[in-house]
């Protein structure tokens, strides 16, 4: 009798289970048009101790489909994109046991690093430069302050139709502000410097959500922004905010913070802004001396 084979049998059973290979597949679809994500590499990582059983690749296909046929059996895995510039939201743990398929992934287009950018309709993401410095003045025999930047840009960057604002960052999505830029006519303000009974500047002008009439009459004028348009993805510590364009209505705008000192610029294309809650009106100013 061979009293070695059942031991034999026994290690082969052992060595066929740990070598044995799991099958995962699933499905990433574009978070903004719930369309299959095609090309996209997909990754799954494990803190396996075996070096074979930590990082596997898949793409997917024309339909979103991605599959992984060789994960070791027992282990956990999480997926993540292997694009840096998108991310995934949903259940991303999935085990190497055979045949499992996994929850569908949504991706979501945005740079890691913080920032304003627009994301273009064919896909392209642009990221955006501030355009002029902020001044502030107050209204000629008024204490009314009122914030303009001291240029525009000699093209204005766009959100057309199709397109997104896009803010990537916790802290840029808190503190950046839409605001109307409103043309108004020639204002007189206090003055500057020594000397002067007022000053302007010298023609109508470009104004950071608020309109002021040729008699100094000011009015805040809020963004009519449709929030059921504007879409947040979060996950960890990324967090992204889109803007659509149609979420705002037609018009020029300026995005800032309160203590910015420079402040972008866009257009968008589209219906403009409403008054907020009225201010009340300034008192007429005097005659410049």
């Amino acid at each position: 009798m061979n009293r070695i084979a059942p031991y034999l049998a026994f290690g082969f059973l052992i060595a066929l289970s740990a070598c044995t290979k799991g099958s995962v597949s699933g499905t990433v679809t574009d978070g903004l048009n719930n369309a299959p994500l095609p090309g996209l590499r997909v990754l799954a990582r494990s803190n396996a101790p075996e070096m074979t059983c930590q990082v596997f690749e898949s793409t997917t296909d024309a339909s979103g489909n991605y599959s992984f046929d060789s994960l070791c059996a027992g282990q956990a895995y999480v997926l993540s994109s292997g694009d840096e510039a998108r991310f995934f939201t949903g259940n991303q743990e999935v085990s190497g046991d055979e045949q499992a398929l996994a929850n569908p992934l949504t991706a979501w287009q945005g740079p890691a690093g913080a920032g304003v950018y627009v994301l273009r309709a064919d896909g392209t993401m642009e990221s955006q430069r501030t355009k002029a410095d902020v001044a502030k003045a107050t209204i000629f025999g008024t204490e009314q302050a009122v914030r303009y930047p001291t240029g525009t840009p000699g093209s204005w960057p766009s959100v057309e139709q199709g397109s997104y604002l896009v803010l990537v960052g916790p802290t840029t999505i808190k503190n950046q502000t839409l605001y109307p830029l409103l043309e108004s006519p020639e204002v007189k303000f206090n003055p500057d410097r020594e000397g002067l009974t007022h000053f302007s500047l010298g023609q109508a002008w470009l104004y950071i959500g608020a309109e002021i009439d040729a008699k100094g009459a000011y009015t805040q004028m809020d963004v009519e922004l449709d929030p059921s348009l504007v879409i947040n993805a979060l996950h960890g510590d990324r967090a992204v905010q889109y803007i659509p364009a149609e979420a705002v209505p037609a018009g020029k705008y300026a995005m800032l913070t309160d203590k910015s000192k420079r402040t972008y610029m866009f257009e968008f294309g589209g219906p403009a802004a409403v008054p907020a809650e009225e201010a009340p009106a300034a008192e007429e100013a005097p005659a410049a001396e």
